[in-house]
């Protein structure tokens, strides 16, 4: 179902790897942590220290909230539709699972895969083929909105998405009903830090997102980009590291 990357693919990735570290963008971490400077005194360290010096206190410890990178959570399309770029998306996700910090990665087509986990073998063909035997619903059927929504009705998913980068790779193109597809990237909108949305259409400079779910789903997206392949996908990420 997904083909071995070509010499060309590995020469981005390995592009991507080195980009992808820099672009993401950067929060304080919640955690107070020993550190050479900070507004707050670390009192435990202090006393365990001046305990050993009998009571006299040599050097004021401090504690910071160190800056950490934003979760990322990648939401790939893999119906029918995406066939021809299903496979550049997911080794992307790679290249993003092995190199940033926290990273989550789904796939959905007429439902919705967590596939994080398989994409941590650290060679490309090797986790992405492996796919095959997971993505049970890959070159299928479109539920973006019901798919979303078994994502936002899980608590711990919930999680991954509160603050963090969402990136939805997806044609946009929903079957039936657009309304669950509205509500479900609304609420990802409002729980991430933003919400990009990357879709092959947007690579041809006559797009206009004119259909149902794209219009539907538009004015909770921050920023629609085209990407089809590991070359767009690398030109969005140096776009996003100048943000």
């Amino acid at each position: 179902m997904f083909g071995p990357a070509s010499q060309d693919d590995r020469a981005v990735l390995a592009l991507l790897r080195r980009e992808l570290r820099g672009a993401v963008p950067m929060v304080r971490s919640r955690r107070r942590r020993p550190g050479r400077r900070g507004p707050w005194i670390d009192v435990a360290r202090v006393c365990r220290e001046s305990w050993r010096n009998h009571g006299e206190i040599v050097t004021v410890r401090r504690r910071n909230r160190p800056r950490r990178q934003r979760r990322v959570l990648l939401l790939i399309d893999v119906s029918g539709s995406m066939k021809e770029h299903s496979a550049a998306y997911l080794r992307f996700a790679h290249a993003a699972v092995g190199c940033l910090d926290r990273v989550e990665v789904f796939t959905f087509g007429t439902r919705l895969t967590r596939v994080t986990e398989p994409l941590r073998a650290r060679e490309v063909d090797l986790a992405v083929g492996s796919l095959s035997e997971i993505v049970l619903d890959a070159e299928g059927g479109t539920r973006i909105g019901p798919s979303l929504q078994e994502f936002l009705a899980n608590a711990r998913y919930v999680t991954m998405a509160r603050g963090a980068l969402v990136i939805v790779l997806s044609d946009g193109l929903e079957r039936g009903d657009c309304g669950p597809m509205r509500a479900a990237v609304r609420r990802l909108s409002l729980l991430g830090h933003r919400l990009l949305w990357w879709t092959p259409l947007a690579c041809d400079p006559a797009y206009r997102p004119v259909t149902r779910g794209m219009s539907a789903v538009l004015g909770s997206v921050d920023t629609l980009a085209g990407v089809r392949d590991l070359r767009t996908a690398y030109e969005q990420v140096q776009n996003l590291a100048r943000e």
